[in-house]
């Protein structure tokens, strides 16, 4: 089920959590799913189908709410280097890279699955 269209996000978000604990069918994941990123031109991609991260990726197209907007806001205004210890699949990364084509990024995963 894709939550997009709603808006403000902050509401997006409530719902993604009530109907996916109500309807967790409607949110599957398929492992190569693209999913464009709502605070970035950025898709990402390779899944797993068990991680709640990745599914709130996939259907609200955003992780950490105010952390993506304040990171997105901060990366296209000053940008620079981020280190991203604990990378998951790279969606901090993937915002700091897409708002600038000056920013840099060094990000280290240390779970193979992932």
């Amino acid at each position: 089920m894709n939550l997009r269209w709603i808006y403000p996000y902050r509401l997006r978000l409530a719902l993604f959590f009530r109907l996916s604990r109500l309807f967790p069918a409607l949110f599957r994941v398929t492992p190569n799913q693209p999913a464009a990123l709502a605070f970035a031109p950025a898709t990402l991609s390779h899944f797993l189908e068990t991680d709640l991260l990745h599914r709130q990726i996939i259907h609200t197209g955003f992780y950490e709410l105010a952390l993506s907007e304040w990171l997105s806001s901060v990366a296209s205004k000053s940008g620079g280097l981020i280190v991203d210890v604990g990378a998951n699949i790279g969606y901090f990364t993937a915002l700091w890279l897409a708002s600038n084509p000056k920013n840099t990024a060094h990000c280290f995963e240390p779970s193979p699955a992932t």
